[in-house]
Parts: C-alpha cells; sequence; structure tokens
C-alpha cells in the first residue's frame, strides 16, 4: 500500500512500487566538473544538500553519483525513436485498451474525488 499524505487529505493506493528520484549535486550542477571553473564551492554544496530531508535520504536505498557527459559526447550517440513511432505505439494501445473497454474487461475503480484512481482489467488481474 501506498500511502500519500497532505495537509487536507490522505490517500492510499494498492501498489508495488519503485521511486525513482534524481537531483543535481549543487544549485548550479556544477559542483563535480573537474572542467567548470565556476563549480560552486564546498560551502554551497553543503548548504544544499541540508535542504533535503534526512529521514527522506535514510529511505533511499541506492544512491549513485554520475558523472558530467559532454554534449557533443551524447549527441553523437544513436538516434532514439521518433515521435511517429511512438504516437503509433500509443495509438496501437488506446485501441486495446478501447476494446478492453467494449467487452466489459476493465473496471475503473474511483477515488475520493470522483477521479479514476485504478483500473483492474478482470481477465489479466493486473493494475
Amino acid at each position: 500500500v501506498v500511502s500519500i499524505s497532505r495537509a487536507k487529505m490522505s490517500v492510499e493506493y494498492p501498489a508495488g512500487f519503485m521511486l525513482v528520484a534524481s537531483m543535481n549535486p549543487s544549485p548550479s550542477g556544477n559542483f563535480y566538473d573537474p572542467n567548470d571553473p565556476n563549480s560552486d564551492p564546498e560551502y554551497i554544496v553543503k548548504r544544499y544538500m541540508n535542504k533535503i530531508s534526512g529521514p527522506l535520504m535514510d529511505r533511499i536505498d541506492l544512491h549513485i553519483e554520475v558523472p558530467a557527459v559532454r554534449f557533443d559526447e551524447l549527441a553523437k550517440g544513436p538516434k532514439g525513436e521518433t515521435s511517429f513511432t511512438i504516437r503509433q505505439r500509443v495509438m496501437e494501445t488506446r485501441k486495446i485498451q478501447e476494446e478492453r473497454n467494449r467487452h466489459g474487461d476493465v473496471e475503473e475503480r474511483h477515488g475520493q474525488n470522483g477521479t479514476v484512481s485504478t483500473v483492474v482489467c478482470k481477465n489479466t488481474k493486473s493494475v
């Protein structure tokens, strides 16, 4: 169960999940860049890192530092999918979902404010 609590309400969702988070190592993002003479000094980085809740950081199991990669190195890599290809895949997926809805294979569960919070596929038992 995932519980999300805010000032005015609390919501629980049945779920198994993985939290993936990222952040810059400093306000400018250049603290660990040896090629940048404008990198932030250590005291600025410490102040920046202290803004993150200790209890939150304690709940993150894996911390990985990723070194900076120059833009020209990134740009020469393989090209990703085109928007057209992704759009075709989304349209095909929507057709599948419409077919499920047409045959009554999908059950929607509504949250407190009337919005759909969970969709359960009856035949596959997946959310």
